[in-house]
């Protein structure tokens, strides 16, 4: 234990998990400013909401890969980002219509039957990994439901593009492709446990 002042009694290990969270939160801060600062040079400040939000909402609860770099995660995020904006400018709305339909298909299922792969370094109660799974199925079903509100609203005229419904299913997609399906590869829970 550290004194700091004659009052103040700190245990390094409780520093050590604030200094973590800390870092984990100017991360996410740096990440959310950079996405917005593209979003706005693209023009597709929108886009980069809604793509922020289902990626927070889903990311956390869904898993998937993690860069070993924080640099090379806010990379990985922001050109994904401008992957979607740029498309989401630039294609025909027909194709964003039928594009977006399959990657939001593609994604839900993909992303309803991922479980957390565990490995050695982070291993996870059982418990821990229900109650996540079962804020996946909640935060899916939401977006699900804002995803077809989105699509029927341009389907019938009253929005003039398909950019929500494709922003919305390609960022989907962008975590369906960062997650293995518990069925396939890794280390499941249990093998790690025996």
């Amino acid at each position: 234990m550290k004194v700091l002042e004659p009052f103040i009694v700190v245990d390094e290990d409780e520093v050590e998990i604030v200094l973590y969270g800390l870092k984990i939160i100017a991360s996410h801060i740096v990440t959310v400013f950079v996405v917005l600062i593209t979003g706005l040079l693209l023009r597709s400040m929108d886009i980069a909401v809604i793509y922020l939000g289902v990626l927070f909402l889903l990311r956390r609860n869904v898993g998937g890969y993690h860069c070993k770099t924080y640099i090379g995660c806010l990379l990985t995020t922001n050109i994904t980002f401008m992957v979607i904006a740029v498309t989401n400018r630039w294609a025909i709305q027909g194709v964003k219509e039928i594009l977006g339909i399959f990657l939001l298909l593609y994604s839900v299922i993909k992303i309803y039957n991922a479980e957390p792969i565990m490995n050695r370094n982070r291993i996870v109660s059982r418990d821990t990994i229900n109650r996540s799974n079962k804020r996946k199925v909640k935060w899916l079903s939401v977006l699900i439901i804002i995803a077809i509100i989105f699509h029927s609203l341009s389907r019938q005229a009253i929005l003039n593009s398909y950019d929500y419904f494709y922003a919305i299913s390609s960022t989907m997609m962008v975590i369906a492709l960062s997650i293995k399906v518990k069925d396939i590869g890794g280390e499941r829970y249990e093998e790690v446990n025996e």
